[in-house]
């Protein structure tokens, strides 16, 4: 079957798609016939499409390749990174209260060197979609705009996610063009919560900035995105009417991963399950009434809800204070130093041994390549540093031991205990990847000491 260049582009918008490899199908390209379904020859047409600085074709090549790579089970790859996720900046103007940079405080911090981001530019003639976020706030690295013009040369496409309280006003018509998505953080409903959880940032200025941006890159699609907890749940159908009124296609509620350091554990919802379930019911609902998609975690989901038990939880949830003053924090900062001068409190080593069973890979480690901003690449911004890793010299290398021993784990039908707290899983956007549901929601309910469900 021959397919044209425009039938092409338009049947293979996406990342994740089905591609028949046992049925011939034909691109004549540049006046070469190349066969997309023979796993071998698109190495050739993507090295000819990037040459004619075709992006589009190169990009899409370079999928098929990866669909082809991953369905085969394959632990090295032929095929470049589909997706780059590369952590611009481990800076932030933020100490929110569930983050470390609450006790860091920019300590250790830094921006991805020029260096290591122009070794990443020999992936973005083929990869299709940048994320530019990790542990920092990306617009505040100084070549912020710089870099989003060499993302446009490429075609690219970038998600992100910020907390809006800086907005390169000389990009945006670029992040008109350039930005696919862009995930705006949001943890409380009013001023009082928000800042008093987003320590340091403003509600007034997320809302000025967020009007900006509505009004000047209107084909960005923007996404609220809420830390789940004690402090705002009792906010989250008001949550959802505030990111409809805001202009916001999605809200999806995270799980907060407490942090012992902090102290923070009783602040998850998984030890208030009843109410936690019924308040994000209810701005599901919301959300259904008034025309906006609202996302829960999964262990979140379809859960019997025990009403007496949820006022019980109600009450539970206002048993300790909601907010620690800055007396605390500034402990908390010099304990955190002291630890570190002692070297008490380095990375720890984490392991892959499988936690529950599953079918297929995961998209990172199949189509991806995570890179932080020591210019160090790890599985995925979702797992822990790894000391060892961090020690060694290395180049970018999307195909080195590390990456291959997750695939490896993946194959074998397991997902590994380092990803169970992984976002991606927890709100369901797992690409080419099925676990066990059952099996998940009983890790975390054994977690929280509620046994298990039957």
């Amino acid at each position: 079957m021959q397919i044209k260049r425009e039938d092409l582009t338009k049947e293979y918008s996406n990342i994740f798609f089905h591609f028949d490899f046992s049925q011939r199908m034909e691109l004549e390209y540049d006046h070469k016939s190349y066969e997309l379904t023979d796993h071998t020859q698109l190495p050739e047409l993507i090295e000819h499409s990037k040459a004619k600085g075709d992006y589009q074709i190169s990009k899409i090549a370079n999928n098929i390749l990866a669909v082809y790579e991953t369905e085969h089970q394959m632990e090295t790859y032929s095929h470049t990174p589909v997706m780059i996720h590369m952590e611009l900046s481990s800076f932030c103007d933020c100490e929110c209260m569930m983050c470390k940079h609450c006790y860091e405080k920019n300590s250790d911090a830094q921006y991805l060197s020029r260096d290591k981001f122009h070794e990443l530019k020999q992936y973005f003639a083929a990869c299709r979609i940048v994320m530019i976020n990790g542990y920092g706030e990306p617009f505040i690295h100084p070549q912020i705009s710089e870099i989003i013009s060499i993302f446009e040369t490429y075609q690219v496409k970038i998600f992100t996610t910020t907390n809006l309280q800086h907005l390169p006003m000389d990009s945006l018509p670029k992040i008109n063009k350039v930005f696919a998505r862009m995930n705006v953080s949001c943890d409380g409903a009013c001023a009082e919560t928000y800042e008093s959880i987003r320590r340091g940032a403003s509600f007034a200025k997320f809302i000025k900035n967020l009007t900006i941006l509505r009004e000047n890159c209107p084909d960005v699609q923007l996404f609220m995105s809420v830390v789940a907890m004690r402090q705002n749940i009792e906010e989250a159908v008001s949550l959802v009417r505030m990111a409809k009124e805001l202009g916001f296609e999605e809200i999806r509620f995270g799980r907060l991963g407490s942090n012992l350091f902090l102290g923070n554990e009783k602040d998850e919802l998984i030890y208030y399950p009843n109410f936690a379930g019924r308040e994000l019911e209810r701005a599901k609902q919301e959300g259904e009434r008034i025309g906006i998609r609202v996302v829960t975690p999964v262990i979140m989901q379809n859960n019997v809800i025990d009403c007496k038990k949820a006022e019980r939880e109600r009450e539970q949830i206002h048993e300790e204070p909601f907010y620690k003053g800055d007396k605390y924090y500034e402990g908390l900062a010099e304990k955190y130093k002291e630890l570190k001068e002692s070297h008490l409190f380095e990375p720890h080593l984490y392991s892959t041994e499988g936690a529950i069973s599953c079918e297929g890979l995961c998209h990172w480690i199949g189509f991806g390549l995570y890179v932080n901003s020591s210019g160090k690449v790890r599985p995925c911004s979702e797992i822990p540093y790894n000391r060892g890793q961090e020690k060694r010299e290395e180049r970018i290398d999307h195909n080195y031991e590390e990456l291959k021993t997750f695939r490896k784990k993946f194959i074998s039908g397991e997902v590994p205990r380092v990803c169970m707290d992984c976002a991606f899983i927890m709100s369901d956007e797992i690409g080419c990847l099925k676990v066990n549901l059952r099996e998940y929601k009983n890790y975390f309910l054994e977690k929280a000491g509620a046994g298990r469900e039957e």
